[in-house]
């Protein structure tokens, strides 16, 4: 399985996906030890989407 590099990210960071705007809320792990990223949409199509 290939694994994609982590991403350098802390709470209060922006990021863009699939061209809306994301913050950052929080950081962990999955059982599998993959990064989960918490997120609250801040573009207006995703605005309060987690």
């Amino acid at each position: 399985m290939h694994r994609v590099p982590e991403a350098v990210l802390a709470p209060g960071a922006r990021i863009e996906c699939r061209s809306a705007e994301w913050l950052v809320r929080g950081l962990g792990r999955s059982s599998d030890g993959q990064q989960v990223v918490d997120v609250v949409g801040v573009s207006p199509v995703v605005r309060l989407r987690r």
